[in-house]
């Protein structure tokens, strides 16, 4: 299961946005017709990543992670947070019994209609609290909508749409400090880069210094800027992103521990035993024999 950084997401039919509602009541189900449950049982992880579409999630119980350039923010019970265009970042959740959260990753195609100069705009939903009610009734309206699917439910859920962006635009549009100059853009893109090849290199025997060598840095460099940049070391990212690509296999397949740990780059069947153990407490074959895990992946809905 080879990713690149670049994610181009799947939106819903006759819909300029994708819609996520993870519940643990209610099973999501994507426009391919699967229904996917959500395990409290399993920490949610998605490795970092980027696309043109923007991002705004509604945390309404538990806790959420998302790591943006260099910061890290936590979210919790009713709260906001937005990922503008072409932002690179990661999230992790904390499974609880409560845990509900909505999220749109609406079209930047869309939104360049009615905002013509967005690629000069940026979105803070940390502003002001004074849009919550109304942002919150807007989500659940959207949601409603899209669940009862009527005839021409499209044509009401983009009306409320632009009502979420007028208010993106009247109360939360933050001025653009992030540097324009060549410089800054050529280190966005080669952080962009380093991350693609690593996703599409990391079944291999993938080295710090290989990749270093790759992007013309000495190996002490690029380690030192690989950590100030992610918020991890190298290896350890190569790591988890193994395991996030091997997680299906290892919980929906009959394959041994084994040829999973040699088709994903780990160096041997213990290394992803110990990578596993470390992260959901349990061995993989205690975690397959216990567990029926549903995998959601928002931009491939053939994938369980």
């Amino acid at each position: 299961m080879s990713r690149t950084i670049y994610e181009s997401v799947q939106m819903d039919n006759n819909l300029p946005m994708r819609i996520l509602h993870f519940s643990h009541e209610k099973a999501l189900v994507s426009p391919g017709g699967n229904t996917y449950h959500f395990d409290t049982a399993t920490l949610q992880f998605v490795p970092p990543h980027w696309h043109r579409s923007i991002e705004l999630t509604y945390v309404v119980n538990g806790t959420l992670q998302v790591r943006q350039s260099e910061q890290e923010q936590t979210y919790q019970d009713d709260s906001f947070f937005i990922i503008n265009s072409g932002d690179i970042h990661e999230l992790s959740s904390v499974p609880t019994d409560n845990f509900e959260l909505i999220c749109f990753i609406i079209s930047y195609d869309f939104i360049q209609q009615f905002i013509p100069n967005i690629e000069k705009i940026r979105f803070d939903m940390a502003t002001t609290q004074e849009t919550a009610a109304e942002l919150s009734g807007l989500f659940y309206d959207i949601l409603t909508l899209y669940n009862e699917n009527q005839e021409f439910g499209h044509l009401k859920i983009q009306a409320r749409l632009i009502e979420i962006l007028y208010l993106l635009c009247q109360y939360h549009q933050v001025e653009n400090h992030l540097p324009a100059s060549r410089k800054y853009l050529r280190s966005q893109q080669l952080n962009k880069q380093i991350l693609e090849y690593i996703h599409v290199h990391y079944m291999e025997n993938l080295t710090l210094e290989r990749l270093a060598k790759t992007f013309n840095f000495s190996r002490e460099h690029f380690s030192r800027l690989f950590k100030e940049t992610f918020g991890k070391t190298f290896l350890v990212y190569l790591n988890d992103y193994r395991l996030y690509c091997a997680f299906p296999e290892i919980v929906n397949s009959r394959k041994t521990i084994e040829a999973i740990s040699i088709a994903h780059g780990f160096p041997s069947s213990k290394a992803l035993i110990k990578q596993f153990k470390e992260v959901y407490h349990e061995t993989p074959m205690q975690f397959r024999k216990n567990r029926k895990v549903s995998i959601l992946d928002h931009n491939d809905d053939k994938k369980r």
